[in-house]
C-alpha cells in the first residue's frame, strides 16, 4: 500500500522520526509509524479524506494535520535525494549503448501536467506543470528502471509553454551544465540558451525510419517512462488536486510542489538504492549506514585484471512490502 518494502519503511521511519518535534508527537494519538504509514498511503493510493477518517477514527482536521506535518518533514529531509550528480557519476551509470552515441549526455528533460479541480461551469481544464530531468536508463529493456530523477522544478501554470518553464525555472544554470555537456529535449528554440553555457542541446529529428532517429526516440522515451513511473507509483499525482493545494503559500511554494518533490525522492529510493554519498554530503546530511538508500563512499573504479572474477551483486532484500 505504500510502495516500499517493510525494511525500507522501517529505515525511513527511523531516519525521519528525529526530525519530528516531540510536541507534535504528543498532539496525536497515533504512533509515529502509523502517522508515516497513512501519509504514504495517501500519496500512493490517494484515498478520499472521508474514507481515511472513518478507517482511522479521526476527525478530518486531525487527519489533514497529520498528513501536512509529515509531508513537511519528508520534504525537508528527503528532497536532497533529487540531486544533480557529478559528471563522473553520470558517466559511470549511463548504459554503454547510450555512451557510444552521446558520450557527454547528462540528462533528458520534459514537462508533465497535473490536473487541478475547477468549477464545472469552467470549460477549460486547469493544470499545473513541472519540468523534470532524469538520467537515461536502459533503452531497449522496458522492464529496467528508466533512470533516476535529477531535477524537478516548482509548479507552473498549465498555460505556460514548456520553453518558458525551461527558461525561467532555474534549469539554465552553470550549477547544472558545464562546457561539453549534452542534453536531450524536444525544444529546438533553446539551443542558443544552452550554447551560452557551453552545453549542446540535442533534439530528435521528426523524420522517422533512420537509425539515429529511432535511437533518439528511445532515449526520449526514458523520461516519459520516468513520468509514468512517478504517476503510477503515486496516484495522488493523477489528480485532480484541490485548488487550495495549488495556491502559493507564504514561503513561496504550494502543497502540490512539496508532494511532487517528495514523490520524486521516494521514486529515487526505489529506483536506485545505491545513491552516492556525495549527494548526502552536499545537502548536509550525515551518512547513516543503517539506511538502505545510502552507501559508504566508493573508491575510484579500477579496471578488472586478467583472470579476476566478476564483482559480486549487491544483496537483495526479500522482506515483504509494507502493505
Amino acid at each position: 500500500m505504500t510502495g516500499l518494502s517493510w525494511t525500507l519503511f522501517e529505515s525511513l521511519h527511523q531516519f525521519l522520526v528525529p526530525f519530528f518535534q516531540t510536541r507534535a508527537q504528543a498532539q496525536f494519538k497515533l504512533p509515529t509509524e502509523d502517522q508515516l504509514f497513512v501519509t504514504l498511503v495517501k500519496l500512493r493510493q490517494n484515498p478520499s479524506n472521508c474514507l481515511m477518517c472513518r478507517v482511522l477514527g479521526l476527525a478530518e482536521t486531525t487527519y489533514l494535520s497529520v498528513f501536512s506535518r509529515w509531508l513537511d518533514v519528508m520534504h525537508a529531509n528527503l528532497v536532497f535525494l533529487i540531486a544533480w550528480p557529478e559528471r563522473e557519476c553520470i558517466q559511470n551509470t549511463i548504459p554503454a549503448q547510450v555512451l557510444l552515441q552521446y558520450p557527454r549526455l547528462t540528462s533528458i528533460i520534459d514537462c508533465f501536467e497535473i490536473p487541478i479541480e475547477h468549477p464545472k461551469k469552467l470549460k477549460t481544464r486547469t493544470t499545473v506543470k513541472y519540468l523534470i530531468a532524469c538520467q537515461p536508463g536502459a533503452v531497449r529493456i522496458p522492464c529496467e528502471p528508466p533512470g533516476r530523477i535529477t531535477y524537478l522544478s516548482k509548479g507552473w501554470g498549465g498555460t505556460e509553454s514548456d520553453v518558458h518553464i525551461v527558461r525561467n525555472s532555474g534549469f539554465l544554470s552553470k550549477d547544472y551544465h558545464h562546457a561539453g555537456d549534452q542534453i536531450l529535449a524536444g525544444y529546438t528554440c533553446l539551443k542558443d540558451e544552452f550554447a551560452v553555457l557551453g552545453a549542446e542541446l540535442i533534439t530528435p529529428s521528426v523524420t522517422w525510419g533512420q537509425k539515429d532517429n529511432v535511437a533518439d526516440s528511445r532515449l526520449t522515451s526514458s523520461v516519459e517512462r520516468m513520468i509514468g513511473v512517478l504517476k503510477n507509483q503515486y496516484h495522488i499525482l493523477h489528480g485532480p488536486v484541490p485548488l487550495q493545494m495549488a495556491k502559493r503559500q507564504e514561503r513561496g511554494d504550494a502543497v502540490i510542489d512539496r508532494i511532487v518533490h517528495v514523490c520524486g525522492a521516494l521514486v529515487n529510493i526505489n529506483q536506485d538504492r545505491s545513491l552516492k554519498l556525495q549527494c548526502c554530503s552536499a545537502a548536509g546530511h550525515p551518512f547513516n549506514p543503517s539506511l538502505p538508500f545510502a552507501v559508504p563512499p566508493l573508491d575510484v573504479p579500477r579496471p578488472l585484471q586478467a583472470g579476476s572474477g566478476t564483482t559480486s551483486a549487491a544483496p537483495t532484500s526479500d522482506a515483504p512490502s509494507a502493505s
